[in-house]
C-alpha cells in the first residue's frame, strides 16, 4: 500500500498513503520548539508550493501532517489515458487514476477534507488565438472512460470542500448523463470556475449552475460546437437548463481571454449583462479581435469606482480611435499591460496611459525572443525608453519575459545585461524586472 501511494504522488504530485494517518509517535516534538501553533502553520503555509519539501514536513508532527496534508491534497486531476493528450502532467495523473480511487476508498481515509480544487480534462483541441481549427474527439472510447473516471470519482468526493473547479479541453455534451450530473453537482460550492477549453451547447448552460462564483477565468471556449451530436447510448440530450441566465451577482473577478469561434467575449460583456460591470474589482481582458475592444471599453467604464485591477493584452491594428478609456475608474490600484510584440502594440499603451486619473501604478509586461536574429529592435527598446521618460510623473513599472525557446544555448544572464543595457534610463530608475518563462 505504502509503494501504490508514493507511486500515486510520483504520478500526480500528490502524497503518500502514510498521509492518511497519524505519526506512530504519540510525542508531538514540536513542543520542544515553543514555537506557537499559528506560525507552525505559517511555516507550513509558506512550502505550498514545494512538494518535496511538504513531504519530508508531515514527519515532523501530527499538527505539521495535518497542515501538509492540505496542501499535498490540494488539487485533484482526472482525465482518460489518451495518445491525444500532450500535457506530460496530465499523462500522469490519467495513469495514477487506479490508486487515486484506491486512496479515496482506504478505510479511515483522511484525504477528502483537504481536497480544494478538482480539475476535468479531455482530450480535445478547443480553438483559440493561438490553435488552428478544433479537433473534437467525438463519440469514442476516450469519452467512454472519463465518464466512467468521473463517475467514480466524484462521488467520493461528496463531502469535500471543493471550492475551484477547473474545466480544459472538454466537449461537455460527449459525457454521460451520469457524469455531467455529478459536475453540475459540484457547482453549488464552487467560487472559482476556470475553463481552459470547453465545447458547450449554449453559453447559459454552461453558466447556470454557477451561481456563486466570484471569480470566472475563461480562454478558448466554443459555444453550440457539435451541439447535436450526441453520445450513441444515450439518445437525443436534454435541453438547455435555461433559456435565459440570471445575473451573476456575486462575480467579482473577471478573465476573458480571445476566442476564435463565435462571439462569445461580446456576448459576455454585452448590454444584456449576465455578469455586473459594476461589481468587478478585478478584470483581464486578452483578445486579438479589434471588434470587441468597443465592448470591452464599455465594460471597463461601467466598472467605474468598483474596479481595483486590470490587465489588459490586446494584439490588434493601430485605429484612429481607440475605444478604451480608463477616465471613469478612479480607483484603480494596478493596471498591467501585456504584449507579445511592444514593437506592434506600443501605440495603445500610449493611447491609455493619459486616460489614467487614479495614481494606479501601470507595469508594461513585455517579451523578448533570444532566437530573433535582432531581438534588440525587435523588442523596441528606444520606444519603451521615450514612453517611460515622457510620464516621468507616473508609477510606471517594465516587467520583461525573456524566451529561449529555440535556443537553449542562450546566456540568460548575458541577455538581461543586454537587456538592461538597451535601457538605460529606465534601469537606472530600478523599474525593470525579470519573470520567470
Amino acid at each position: 500500500m505504502d509503494r501504490m501511494a508514493t507511486d500515486f504522488h510520483s504520478l500526480t504530485c500528490s502524497a503518500p498513503v502514510s498521509l492518511l494517518s497519524e505519526p506512530r509517535s504519540r510525542r508531538d516534538p514540536t513542543d520542544t520548539l515553543a514555537l506557537p501553533y499559528e506560525v507552525q502553520e505559517l511555516i507550513v503555509d509558506h512550502l505550498h508550493d514545494d512538494r518535496p519539501t511538504l513531504l519530508i514536513s508531515r514527519l515532523v508532527s501530527s499538527r505539521w501532517l495535518a497542515r501538509s496534508r492540505l496542501w499535498l491534497f490540494h488539487d485533484v486531476t482526472i482525465g482518460p489515458m489518451s495518445d491525444a493528450i500532450k500535457d506530460a502532467a496530465h499523462k500522469r495523473a490519467a495513469h495514477a487514476i487506479p490508486t487515486l480511487l484506491e486512496l479515496l476508498r482506504a478505510p479511515h481515509s483522511t484525504l477528502v477534507p483537504a481536497v480544494r480544487t478538482l480539475t476535468i480534462f479531455g482530450a480535445d483541441n478547443i480553438p483559440c488565438s493561438c490553435c488552428e481549427g478544433l479537433v473534437v474527439t467525438g463519440k469514442s472510447a476516450t469519452y467512454d472512460t472519463l465518464s466512467a473516471t468521473i463517475e467514480a470519482v466524484l462521488p467520493l468526493l461528496d463531502h469535500a470542500p471543493i471550492t475551484g473547479v477547473v474545466l480544459e479541453n472538454l466537449s461537455f455534451y460527449f459525457l454521460s448523463s451520469t457524469a455531467q450530473a455529478d459536475i453540475v453537482a459540484l457547482a453549488p460550492h464552487v467560487k472559482q470556475l476556470d475553463i481552459r477549453g470547453l465545447s458547450y451547447r449554449s453559453f447559459e448552460e454552461m453558466l447556470a449552475p454557477f451561481q456563486r462564483i466570484t471569480e470566472l477565468k475563461i480562454r478558448c471556449i466554443n459555444i453550440d460546437a457539435h451541439a447535436n451530436e450526441q453520445r450513441s447510448d444515450e439518445g437525443p440530450s436534454a435541453q438547455p437548463l435555461l433559456c435565459a441566465l440570471p445575473p451573476l451577482s456575486p462575480l467579482s473577478s473577471l478573465t476573458s481571454f480571445e476566442t476564435s469561434v463565435g462571439d462569445f467575449s461580446s456576448r459576455l460583456i454585452s448590454p444584456h449583462q449576465y455578469i455586473l460591470a459594476q461589481h468587478i474589482t478585478s478584470l483581464a481582458f486578452d483578445t486579438i479581435s479589434s471588434e470587441h475592444l468597443a465592448n470591452i471599453g464599455t465594460f471597463i467604464s461601467t466598472a467605474g469606482a468598483a474596479l481595483k485591477h486590470l490587465h489588459l493584452c490586446f494584439q490588434v491594428s493601430e485605429c484612429d480611435v481607440f475605444p478604451i478609456s480608463l477616465s471613469e475608474n478612479i480607483n484603480l490600484e494596478t493596471v498591467d499591460v501585456s504584449s507579445y510584440d511592444v514593437s506592434r502594440d506600443l501605440w495603445w499603451v500610449e493611447v491609455i496611459i493619459p486616460t489614467m486619473v487614479s495614481t494606479a501604478r501601470l507595469e508594461l509586461e513585455a517579451w523578448v525572443y533570444t532566437k530573433a536574429v535582432h531581438w534588440v529592435q525587435d523588442f523596441a527598446a528606444e520606444e519603451i525608453e521615450s514612453l517611460f521618460s515622457e510620464y516621468t510623473d507616473r508609477d510606471l513599472g517594465l516587467a520583461i519575459h525573456i524566451s529561449s525557446r529555440g535556443s537553449p544555448e542562450v546566456d540568460l544572464s548575458s541577455v538581461k545585461d543586454e537587456v538592461l543595457g538597451a535601457l538605460p534610463d529606465i534601469s537606472r530608475r530600478g523599474l525593470v524586472r525579470f519573470l520567470e518563462e
